[in-house]
């Protein structure tokens, strides 16, 4: 399956309002199943699968439905005894990434296209992501099938793990904006430094390239570990979150000690890194 794109034309087509839902939202899913070219393999079973997998509907009947007529809206044929669809004026409205694959399908023979149909393939235009070779874009074409000037196929798409993490808005006017990521790795005074940014944000009109980064700078000049716990020197020592005292540290439950030169040290280390 690729991506494609769709125009709100789609959902005027008087032609197409003739035919049963399932049978437009099969016509849909075949763009995602064609080439490069507009053509896939007319397997009716695997086309069900793929796109209507959860509905009981004779898919043969409904790829006869988008074939019928003088003006189809696909043609199936037959080269070599294997049996291929070719999706009408796919090329017209369709741009599909330079990228993409090339087709591995025979072309549609010439004796079986449709009177408005394909057309040669060497007098066809081509187009590639934006305009044809005749100079014209086919984002301007108002007719069924849509272009995508920035269509790029599945096989393109970055996986999730591999994509920018989206930054989300925090705080209370909305304003700090941070992913998940950096959201999560804030472990002390969070809300306290997300509002506090937020509130400067809002009264001052300032800008920051990384707010992420603008908090964690916050918490240094405060003298502020951004830690719920960091091992020391000294066994048994760790660090107390703000809300007990920024500088102060427990080695057991009776004693609390003044911790200024083990925060200092720590700092010295994390700036040398």
């Amino acid at each position: 399956m690729r991506a494609r794109n769709i125009k709100p034309g789609f959902f005027k087509n008087e032609k197409l309002a003739d035919l049963p839902p399932l049978a437009r939202l099969l016509f849909v899913g075949l763009w995602c199943m064609a080439d490069r070219e507009g053509r896939l393999e007319d397997r009716p079973k695997r086309i069900r699968a793929e796109i209507i997998p959860f509905d009981g509907e004779n898919v043969e009947e409904l790829l006869e439905m988008l074939a019928k007529g003088s003006d189809p809206f696909i043609a199936r044929y037959e080269v070599n005894g294997e049996k291929y669809i070719q999706i009408i004026n796919f090329l017209r409205h369709q741009n599909p990434h330079r990228r993409e694959a090339g087709s591995e399908i025979p072309a549609l023979p010439t004796k079986g296209r449709p009177r408005h149909g394909l057309g040669h393939d060497k007098a066809r235009p081509r187009t590639v992501q934006g305009t044809t070779s005749t100079g014209t874009s086919p984002a301007d074409s108002p007719s069924l099938i849509p272009d995508s000037p920035s269509l790029i196929p599945h096989s393109l798409i970055p996986d999730s793990s591999t994509r920018p993490s989206t930054r989300l808005p925090h705080g209370q006017f909305g304003n700090v904006m941070l992913t998940d990521e950096e959201f999560g790795k804030l472990t002390v005074k969070r809300d306290y430094y997300i509002d506090r940014l937020s509130e400067y944000l809002e009264s001052s009109g300032k800008k920051y390239r990384s707010h992420f980064a603008t908090i964690l700078s916050w918490m240094r000049k405060d003298g502020v570990e951004n830690f719920e716990k960091s091992p020391e020197r000294g066994k048994g020592v760790e660090v107390i979150r703000p809300d007990h005292g920024p500088t102060e540290i427990v080695s057991t439950p009776e004693e609390r000690i003044d911790c200024r030169e083990i925060l200092q040290d720590r700092l010295k280390e994390l700036w040398s890194k």
